[in-house]
């Protein structure tokens, strides 16, 4: 049998960061990222003039720029808002600076930089040498050119003959909605060139990191540009006038912020999975999607995702893809937000609200995939406002549960209203709601970074919560396990003791019940010596030992500490107790476990167990002694109680005898033994003479005195040795094993004469008891006790019928003289 306690499960070994110094680095990486990113941009060009109009799509560039009305002048380096244009073009006519024609006051190139945003495409016209020169960048395409284009650094070029669009050869520059860009021939250098910064920069060198739209700039002798725009969504565009310098300067530092960025991502959704597969946690699964979600989308918005071969045919979905993108990174945010929030959000409404939201984001993805590119507009607007209204309740929430959960839901506040906020202005700022402004153009990927670490470390820092969680229920587990493995050695010892003792004698219950104990609690803790002490105990005085050997011991150290030994009983709680050697050498020092006995005061009991100094007990331990003691206790009470019970129903309330049917199983039982056993067995059956005048005239208490003195004068002629009972009123019975008829006869005789000098002290002197005694023996074919007990009524009536106070033996009894007749003797 295994020791109670003795085998724990192993803990749950993770090794795992818990981020607190990797956050302070993680800050100042931000901080550094935001630094570097360049936040702010060169201030416009003065002197470049700019207009803006909307015009219907078959109009040539020709027709534009002859028109003198329909542009409203604009600011470069402001926010442009330009609605959804399907059937339609945005036109922008820049002009450049004074008479000179340079674009820079300094003459230095220049370029035509725009915000990578979700339109179709952009083409740039300008006028050489009389013929209109084009070159188109596409927003969802592999970068710069469509197929069939020049793909140089340069991008490519449409041309357009002298004639018009119509002349023979001639290519339309302009392509309807929807309609992949035409391809065109090649285009010859404008003049005088920069170098290496002529045509678009839209990703047409390997360096460009592609962060924006970007056209070099052609000297045009003081003539204008014409920027042509398509666009199925609302977009907010910024035009801006760089020199070239600058514009390599934004272009480096733009790449060191998108390496950065990407790269601490990456790291944050692969420490996400690991803790996810470490951790078996569906949280950190839960932000791993999010994080990688929101990686494919901040590719998309910068035109990175077109450049891998295969994440290139995603482009084919336009617009529509980057909306189910953003859709997708909505509901993994809202997953994340539901796992840290939904429980402490407040109103039932609007925790039901946090639950739904990621199933609406996925389904609204689903939508916008499955639409037909002329309903962008709506899928956009309609997105715009969702994004906004459920970003508003989100922060609702949020507030909600800092100020009613717990600390960690404050330390979080911070994170959410950052992450959601930055997003509702990106998009407040992509439909025009917001002016142009750093912190949202270029900040906006550098926030959300921040914010998704910051929350990273936030769920991180939920692992040594998580571990101590797990510490707890394993140390739950392994108490239940001891719970459980105590409760059955419990029922295996309950069950035992209560087969013992139902087999044990009325006198020896309390001392196999505790032997039992000491023998189950050597099993069950490890020990040197064990014993059972018990004072007033079912009135008795008990101290068992085991070892044997060890009682002189356990003798001396129960009287040298009798009185601590008593005060540990009465207080009920099992202790563990350092006892040092007494002077003479009986008992050594030791580490002893004291458990109470319960005890009806004014007795008291305990248990004693013995281990070598400084070998302490486990509170399981002495949790588990305390217990085997109360089942032992309740289990010999229990057995005292039902045999008392049961010696209760066999015998006569008035006169402590046998009652009737006590008698006829004992005497069945005595029948069937001599039988087996070819024994004699004589029966006595007494009947008080004149009992019921005696009731009559003296009353009823006066016949139960005379009862009970013919029952003091039986058991005092009889001994204990033979069965006496009380078969119905005035008659009782006595069965005599191993006696023979004539002995029987002189016993009868012996209690007839006892019978005769008791007196009853009455009112009357002259009361007498006699009795009449019948005795039968047994037949050597009988073996029911009812053909005995005939035999002896019948001779009681023969004693009557002869005139009472006298003995008669039944005919034919065995081992009798005579068995023919009855003899009587007055």
């Amino acid at each position: 049998m295994k020791p109670i306690g003795s085998s724990e499960p192993a803990p749950l070994s993770v090794s795992i960061c818990d981020g607190r110094h990797g956050a302070w680095r993680g800050l100042v990486l931000i901080l550094l990222l935001a630094a570097l990113s360049g936040i702010g941009h060169a201030q416009a060009e003065p002197g470049v003039l700019a207009a803006h109009g909307r015009f219907e799509a078959d109009q040539s560039v020709q027709q534009i720029a002859d028109r003198r009305i329909g542009f409203l002048p604009i600011a470069l380096d402001a926010p442009l808002a330009l609605s959804a244009a399907e059937g339609g073009r945005h036109w922008l006519r820049i002009a450049p600076h004074g008479e000179s024609g340079h674009w820079l006051a300094s003459g230095a190139p220049a370029v035509l930089t725009v915000e990578r945003v979700p339109l179709q495409w952009l083409r740039l016209h300008w006028q050489e040498a009389g013929r209109w020169q084009s070159q188109t960048l596409v927003a969802f395409g592999p970068l710069a050119a469509p197929a069939g284009q020049a793909s140089t650094a340069h991008g490519a070029a449409d041309s357009e003959s002298a004639a018009g669009p119509d002349a023979p050869g001639a290519v339309d520059p302009y392509p309807k909605p929807g309609d992949p860009v035409p391809d065109s021939p090649p285009l010859s250098a404008p003049q005088n060139p920069p170098p290496d910064e002529t045509g678009a920069r839209d990703g047409g060198s390997d360096d460009s990191v592609a962060l924006r739209f970007a056209f070099d700039l052609p000297v045009t002798g003081g003539q204008p540009v014409f920027l042509e725009v398509a666009t199925l969504a609302d977009v907010s565009l910024t035009p801006r006038i760089l020199a070239g310098s600058e514009f390599e300067r934004e272009d480096r530092r733009a790449a060191l912020r998108l390496v950065a960025i990407f790269t601490v991502l990456v790291v944050l959704a692969v420490n996400a999975g690991l803790l996810a597969l470490a951790l078996r946690a569906p949280s950190f699964f839960r932000l791993m999607l999010f994080i990688v979600a929101l990686i494919a989308l901040l590719a998309a918005l910068d035109g990175l995702l077109y450049r891998v071969p295969v994440l290139a045919l995603f482009g084919g979905t336009g617009a529509l893809g980057v909306i189910a993108l953003a859709h997708g990174v909505a509901a993994a945010l809202f997953c994340v937000l539901r796992d840290n929030l939904a429980a402490r959000t407040g109103p039932t409404w609007l925790g039901r609200v946090v639950i739904a939201l990621p199933w609406l984001f996925a389904a609204l993805a689903g939508v916008a995939l499955a639409m037909p590119d002329r309903l962008t507009w709506l899928v956009h607007r309609g997105s715009v406002t969702i994004w906004i209204i459920s970003g508003l309740l989100a922060l609702v929430a949020a507030t909600l549960a800092a100020r009613r959960g717990p600390s960690v839901a404050r330390l979080l506040l911070p994170v959410w209203l950052g992450l959601i906020g930055i997003g509702i202005a990106r998009v407040a700022w992509g439909i025009g709601l917001l002016p142009s402004a750093a912190w949202v153009v270029d900040g906006f990927q550098v926030a959300v970074t921040a914010s998704v670490f910051l929350l990273s470390i936030a769920q991180t820092s939920r692992v040594a919560a998580f571990r101590r969680e797990h510490e707890q229920v394993r140390q739950v587990k392994a108490q239940a396990d001891a719970s459980l493995q105590l409760e059955q050695a419990r029922r295996r010892f309950s069950d035992a003791l209560a087969l013992a003792l139902r087999a044990s004698p009325h006198g020896e219950l309390e001392w196999v019940a505790f032997r039992r104990l000491l023998e189950a609690l050597k099993t069950q803790i490890p020990q040197q010596g064990a014993a059972v002490v018990a004072f007033g105990y079912h009135e008795l005085d008990l101290m068992l030992t085991e070892p044997l050997a060890k009682k002189p011991e356990y003798a001396k150290l129960l009287a040298d500490r009798l009185g601590s030994l008593r005060s540990l009983a009465r207080a009920r709680t099992p202790v563990q107790l350092a006892i040092a050697a007494d002077g003479e050498g009986v008992y050594s020092a030791g580490t002893y476990a004291v458990a109470p006995l319960p005890v009806a005061k004014p007795g008291w009991g305990v248990v004693l167990i013995e281990r070598e100094p400084g070998q302490d007990f486990r509170p399981e331990e002495l949790d588990a002694v305390a217990e085997f003691a109360r089942v032992t206790c309740i289990a010999a009470d229990e057995a005292g109680a039902s045999v008392e019970l049961k010696r209760r129903a066999e015998l006569d309330p008035l006169t402590g005898t046998l009652n009737r049917r006590a008698l006829e199983a004992r005497l069945t039982e005595a029948m069937a033994s001599a039988g087996q056993r070819r024994e004699p067995l004589s029966l006595l059956f007494l009947d008080l003479d004149h009992f019921k005048q005696v009731n009559d005239r003296y009353g009823h208490h006066v016949g139960d005195d005379c009862l009970c003195r013919l029952v003091e004068v039986v058991r005092r002629e009889v001994g204990i040795e033979h069965v006496f009972g009380r078969y119905g009123g005035e008659e009782f019975v006595v069965f005599l094993p191993d006696v023979p008829a004539d002995r029987a006869r002189a016993i009868a005789e012996r209690i007839r004469i006892a019978i005769a000098q008791e007196r009853i002290e009455v009112a009357d002197p002259s009361l007498r008891l006699t009795v009449s005694i019948g005795v039968a023996a047994r037949l050597n074919d009988e073996s029911e006790p009812k053909h005995l007990i005939e035999r002896a009524d019948k001779a009681l009536y023969m004693a009557k019928n002869a005139g009472r106070d006298r003995v008669c033996v039944a005919p034919g009894s065995s081992f009798v003289g005579r068995s023919d007749a009855a003899t009587d003797h007055p």
